[in-house]
C-alpha cells in the first residue's frame, strides 16, 4: 500500500457511518482517486485534478439499474483492495465519455 492505513480506515469508517443516510448510495465506495498511484508516485512533476462527487454512472450500468459495484470488480470492502481497486480503475472499463476528452 501507498497510502496510510489510516487514511483508507478512516475513508471506509465514515461511509459505513453515512450509509445510514437515505441520500447516500449504499452500493459505494470512498473515492479518493482515480489513476495508476505506483506509477504517480514515481512522477517527478505530479499534477492532480478535485472533484466533489464520482458520478451516479460509476455505480450504475444505466439510469434503470440497481447499484453495483460492477466498475469496481476487485473491491471488497478493505483498506487494501480499496486502493487497489481506485488504483486500477483506467484497466477496468472506465466511465470514458467523462475521461475521454482528448486527456488520455
Amino acid at each position: 500500500m501507498i497510502l496510510p492505513e489510516k487514511l483508507l480506515q478512516d475513508t471506509l469508517n465514515e461511509l459505513e457511518e453515512k450509509k445510514k443516510r437515505s441520500f447516500v448510495i449504499r452500493e459505494s465506495l470512498p473515492i479518493l482517486f482515480f489513476g495508476d498511484l505506483p506509477a504517480f508516485s514515481k512522477q517527478q512533476k505530479k499534477i492532480i485534478t478535485v472533484g466533489l462527487n464520482p458520478s451516479n454512472i460509476e455505480f450504475q450500468h444505466n439510469a434503470s439499474a440497481p447499484y453495483s459495484f460492477f466498475r469496481f470488480p476487485d473491491y471488497k470492502k478493505s483498506t487494501a483492495t480499496l486502493e487497489k481497486t481506485l488504483s486500477s480503475y483506467f484497466k477496468n472499463q472506465p466511465y470514458k465519455k467523462w475521461f475521454s476528452t482528448g486527456y488520455e
